[in-house]
């Protein structure tokens, strides 16, 4: 839908902008088409007010019930997670939860197997944060664990 508004809004904005001009998108050097390739890049790229984040693990892994920081809370401004890498080198098996705030809500929540990974969770749409608060992800077993995690987002 985002896609739409977005495309939809540039559509109009070129056409506001130049009523005499015959739209053709397909023209390489209309006005149109430029308008129209720079918001197409904009939501490929996903470029704009949003900023990229990622967290890389401690060496070694999370080894002990906890609770660890993945973003810091930024003012004003929401976390988004869109993915989890995953991997457990430990004897013992642990369940992972992805909370919005320090022990707070649960965004998501998995389990990891002893010796097992690498595993990839890709969030078709991305996991908001309220705005202003951190995001972390909770070992809920700490005996003989070894759980590597690294997490992509972005803050808006």
């Amino acid at each position: 839908m985002f896609k739409k508004v977005l495309l939809g809004a540039a559509i109009a904005m070129v056409l506001a902008g130049s009523a005499s001009a015959q739209f053709n998108p397909t023209a390489p050097s209309s006005p149109a088409y430029a308008s129209l390739q720079k918001a197409s890049n904009a939501i490929a790229n996903k470029q704009g007010p949003a900023t990229q984040w990622d967290y890389v693990g401690p060496t070694g892994g999370i080894t002990t019930a906890t609770n660890v920081t993945l973003k810091a809370a930024v003012a004003t401004k929401r976390i988004w997670v869109t993915g989890l890498h995953l991997s457990n080198s430990g004897a013992a098996g642990t369940e992972l939860v992805l909370n919005c705030g320090a022990s707070g809500v649960a965004m998501w929540r998995g389990w990891i197997g002893p010796t097992s990974g690498p595993t990839t969770v890709n969030f078709q749409f991305a996991k908001p944060c309220t705005a202003g608060t951190l995001v972390e992800i909770q070992t809920i077993s700490g005996t003989t664990i070894a759980v590597r995690v690294n997490a992509q987002g972005f803050t808006d």
